[in-house]
């Protein structure tokens, strides 16, 4: 019998998970926790797959070790789809979700039953909110009075041991505060959380109570940080909405999003939301002939760059490529690396591929397809040297200019707009996310007026990102139609269809 098993450590995504020849008496079943060997040690994994044969050379789990049903099928579930969403490996969320484990304390943890294909109900969505004359903590504890078993993910700590306080002297209900810093607390958490009883715990934190286990009938609420770091609008890095969404979803837990009313909101600047007039038609590379996907531009723009007279396209440097791979060792470096020097600084190979959208690359297409007779035509600009008091003259011809002046250029003057960018400033650590994505395109859009008759394209082999079907979520005037697509234009939350 071959079982999958995820360890519980940091690991990248991809390989987070590796096959185990099982040798233990007892059957394995999903969601066990197993002390088994990984590398020159012992770790502890969960089983996330079972199998007849497996494709490697697989060690073994012997017979002197005990499993632990710690998850539940539906729970493993879960936890890979969070994993595929979040680009984090199964075992790191499986650490959020499990107490500390040890060979001492890991038998005192309460064990689950052994359930597959749990039928499972996704769970009911609502928004409230709260005003200076309907507190935070009175709407809350308005919430817990009732007897379900309640989730409250506050942004901080500090918010939420002022709300186990303020709870804990209106309340007779077990209540914890749940932090990353006290094994034994975390462990009384797990037991205290899935022992069946009528006056069930109240669970409050940031990050590790969004991740505890499924308990039937949860209800988890959600306070929107106020912070402006954590603010929708600036593409929040705080995930907690996010995993709440997965646990409606995958898990049947009732989601309360409890946020300020507009009263207490910034909404000059919420409201001021502009319609997006003008938005990019996007050029599918994936589904291109083969033969043409070597090409940095795609053909589809032929007879746009040929009848357009000021044309603008969007590269991410002026030299021929964005990156370069060393052929020896596959090490990636910028353009900006190999023009200090051109040796790998880890082989030392002198040997490089290009890849990327540089703009000399796309000068030596155009001089070929015959849309340029002489390349000193192309004006190139570079968002480094760029003066706008020296560049005043009007467009004529094309123009080539790197990604960062998307939002310094007079781009209504143009009546052609190509942004070839995308996909490689990706690669970029200060553009890896679709929140930068968005707020270019955004930028673009509110700075060509709405009688703008030009074309604005983006090719792109990344089709499936929201941000590209972020114009059919703006235009709204009242506070719901507007506070909605700011929810749903991120995937933080996805949330496809409000229920409630």
């Amino acid at each position: 019998m071959i079982v999958q098993i995820a360890p519980l450590i940091a690991l990248p995504t991809r390989v987070s998970i590796f096959d185990y020849a099982w040798e233990l008496d007892v059957a394995p079943h999903i969601g066990m926790v197993v002390e088994f060997p990984f590398r020159s040690s012992k770790k502890y994994g969960i089983v996330t797959g079972i199998s007849d044969t497996s494709s490697f050379k697989v060690r073994s789990i012997k017979n002197d070790t005990t499993p632990y049903q710690l998850l539940t099928e539906t729970e493993v579930a879960w936890l890979k789809v969070a994993s595929n969403q979040l680009n984090s490996g199964i075992g790191i969320l499986a650490q959020h979700t499990l107490p500390p484990l040890s060979t001492r304390t890991t038998k005192l943890l309460t064990q689950r039953a052994v359930v597959t294909h749990e039928p499972i109900q996704k769970g009911k969505l609502q928004y409230m909110w709260y005003s200076a004359h309907s507190t935070l903590f009175n709407v809350i504890f308005g919430l817990v009075e009732k007897k379900f078993p309640i989730i409250i993910i506050t942004a901080n700590h500090g918010e939420a041991a002022q709300l186990k306080e303020f709870l804990s002297q209106h309340i007779t209900r077990t209540i914890h505060h749940i932090t990353a810093t006290h094994a034994p607390h975390r462990r009384i958490v797990w037991n205290d959380w899935l022992t069946v009883n009528e006056d069930a715990p109240i669970i409050i934190g940031t990050h590790l109570a969004a991740w505890l286990p499924r308990r039937a009938h949860t209800t988890v609420i959600v306070v929107e940080p106020t912070n402006a770091q954590h603010e929708q609008w600036n593409g929040a890095a705080h995930n907690n909405r996010r995993i709440a969404e997965l646990r409606r979803i995958f898990l049947g837990d009732d989601i309360v999003l409890l946020s300020h009313t507009p009263a207490t909101l910034d909404l000059d600047r919420v409201m001021s939301i502009p319609t997006l007039h003008t938005w990019p038609t996007i050029v599918d590379r994936t589904i291109e002939e083969p033969q043409h996907r070597q090409h940095t531009l795609s053909p589809f723009f032929e007879d746009a760059l040929t009848s357009r007279k000021k044309i603008l396209i969007f590269v991410t440097h002026l030299r021929e490529a964005t990156h370069y791979i060393c052929k020896d060792c596959g090490t990636l470096y910028t353009a900006d690396d190999i023009r200090e020097s051109s040796q790998c600084k880890k082989c030392n190979g002198m040997r490089f591929s290009k890849i990327g959208c540089g703009a000399q690359s796309i000068i030596d297409e155009l001089f070929s397809v015959h849309i340029i007779s002489n390349k000193e035509v192309v004006a190139l600009l570079d968002a480094q040297t760029y003066d706008a008091q020296k560049n005043e003259a009007r467009p004529v011809g094309i123009t080539i200019a790197t990604a960062p002046l998307y939002d310094r250029l007079p781009l209504a003057d143009f009546d052609l707009i190509v942004d070839v960018s995308i996909d490689f400033e990706f690669l970029h650590p200060e553009f890896s996310s679709e929140e930068h994505l968005l707020q270019r395109l955004r930028a673009i859009s509110v700075r060509l007026p709405a009688q703008w008759k030009g074309l604005w394209y983006v090719q792109t082999r990344k089709p499936n990102l929201l941000a590209w079907r972020a114009k059919d979520f703006s235009g709204f005037s009242s506070w719901w139609s507007a506070e909605k697509p700011l929810r749903m234009r991120f995937k933080q939350p996805p949330f496809d269809t409000i229920d409630s």
